[in-house]
């Protein structure tokens, strides 16, 4: 991706002239990173979190809201996978082409789906992980870590 936009820049700086599929390919390769990486981010617990009320509770009760927390991302993903299906059709049926490559738009737009999919079902499964354990999960992989001198 970057060497996609760097060489598009030497090119428009040096020679006077774009590259004409760089920049397009730079954008497939974003919403691929995005949503496929979203997956990725939440199987390794590296996803983005606000936790400042959620760290001063007690065990049990951030036992309760991870698993609240896991449940309803989950089955926001799940939505977001169901609008995403219908997007990718609509875009499918409107043969909708990118400019450059002519590839057809539909096949990019994957991405939305199975990305969100995927990701709903890393929460799913992170959620199943915290009702059958006794410790805090962050993800099926990641167990929570206390810091030093928090609240028990």
């Amino acid at each position: 991706m970057a060497l996609f936009t760097i060489a598009n820049v030497l090119c428009r700086t040096f020679f006077g002239t774009s590259i004409a599929f760089a920049e397009e390919i730079s954008k497939f390769l974003i919403l691929f990173v995005t949503f496929i990486g979203s997956s990725y981010a939440v199987t390794e617990a590296r996803h983005i979190r606000m936790s400042a009320i959620y760290d001063m509770q007690s065990d049990s009760v951030r036992k309760f809201l991870m698993c609240l927390i896991t449940l309803g991302t989950s089955l926001l993903m799940a939505a977001l996978t169901y609008w995403a299906i219908d997007y990718v059709q609509v875009i499918a049926k409107l043969n909708s082409r990118s400019a450059s490559l002519n590839i057809p738009l539909y096949l990019v737009y994957l991405s939305f789906p199975i990305g969100l999919g995927l990701t709903s079902i890393k929460y799913f499964l992170a959620f199943l992980k915290n009702l059958t354990s006794k410790d805090i999960h962050l993800s099926v992989k990641e167990k929570e870590h206390r810091k030093a001198g928090a609240q028990t």
